[in-house]
């Protein structure tokens, strides 16, 4: 009986203590309840940490870290494919422009059919004088008569020409009107040098210019027109396509 009350007290002392109090004395009990408190602050620290590492616990921390790792990994794999869609856009639209940019540069002029309304040379050279801008440098330039131009436009389609003469109309083309819309903003007729009468279409406002100026500029011939005259009649010009004036 003596061994098992000692074992007692050795293992389980706070339950000893709470069973033999009324038979303890002042000393006993003074030794004792230290070591209870003592024995049942190491068995609830064993049993706090046995759960921690209990294998529920385990299983559930790895699956939350696995899923957790798995959510990660499919973050990581959708912003890679977003930036890879992204780039291959950039890329594509750069590489659209680009082509975009080289057809402007090298058109297809319409040779056949020589009334720049109907042959489709004013897009032409709209795009063309977008694409090269300064056309005083990134064009080829070729001398000749505004007369000799007006009898065979098409050998002079994409040229950069020069033409000078006194201004005899001159209209701007507010927004939302068709030439604004073929990007065309001004038109300019003179009268040539030599009598020949050029009806100058102009991707800029027309500013200050009116009636009466004299003017030198460098454009694109694209056909002739058939213009209204003051007698009723038709007059044939030349047309062509500027985007500055000299």
């Amino acid at each position: 009986m003596g061994f098992i009350k000692f074992i007692g007290w050795l293992v389980v002392p706070y339950i000893m203590l709470f069973i033999r109090w009324k038979n303890m004395g002042n000393i006993g009990k003074i030794f004792s309840i230290p070591w209870a408190i003592i024995s049942l602050i190491v068995l609830l620290s064993a049993m706090s940490s046995g759960g921690e590492n209990s294998p529920d616990t385990v299983t559930t921390t790895a699956t939350v870290n696995q899923k957790e790792d798995v959510k990660a990994d499919n973050t990581a794999q959708e912003s890679a494919a977003k930036a890879d869609k992204e780039a291959k856009a950039k890329a594509d639209a750069e590489a659209k422009k680009k082509a975009e940019e080289e057809k402007a540069k090298n058109p297809q002029w319409n040779t056949k059919e020589i009334y720049a309304d109907k042959n489709g040379n004013v897009d032409l050279a709209v795009k063309l004088l977008k694409a090269v801008e300064d056309i005083s440098t990134n064009l080829e330039k070729e001398t000749a008569s505004p007369a000799t131009v007006m009898k065979t436009p098409w050998n002079y389609y994409g040229k950069a020409m020069s033409f000078s003469g006194e201004i005899g109309f001159v209209q701007d083309y507010p927004p939302g009107s068709n030439f604004e819309k073929m990007g065309i903003l001004s038109q300019i007729v003179i009268g040539a040098e030599d009598g020949t009468p050029v009806d100058l279409l102009l991707t800029i406002p027309s500013g200050s210019l009116k009636v009466g100026d004299k003017i030198s500029i460098l454009a694109v011939p694209v056909g002739i027109f058939d213009n209204d005259n003051k007698l009723g009649g038709k007059t044939q010009v030349l047309a062509a396509v500027a985007n500055k004036l000299i």
